[in-house]
């Protein structure tokens, strides 16, 4: 399996990818600090699952998980966040799932 994770802020994105990769050892982890590096990425590279953090400065994690599935139809999109009024919007894309930060295994 192969996850990618984005969040802007870097403790919370080392501790998803520690998390996931204690969670799914034979697992892949690709981690971003940028959405749209992300975006460039996935042009080319494909995954089965994206841990998408909601709020980040440049673009929300539902702007992102909108312009993925674009790209891959197919994605299974999970939100990650610190803040539950997000929970609505995100349920709305019909995301496979919701973390609350702090995220553990």
């Amino acid at each position: 399996m192969k996850f990618f994770v984005v969040d802007d802020e870097k403790f919370a994105l080392d501790r998803m990818v520690r998390e996931l990769k204690t969670a799914s050892p034979e697992s892949e982890v690709v981690a971003f600090s940028s959405p749209y590096d992300l975006l460039d990425f996935a042009k080319d590279n494909s995954c089965d699952v994206a841990f998408l953090d909601v709020r980040m400065g440049s673009m929300t994690g539902v702007e992102l998980a909108k312009k993925l599935k674009e790209l891959m139809p197919k994605l299974n999109v999970i939100f990650v966040t610190g803040y539950d009024e997000y929970a609505n919007e995100a349920m709305k894309m019909h995301a496979s799932g919701y973390l609350m930060k702090p995220v553990t295994s």
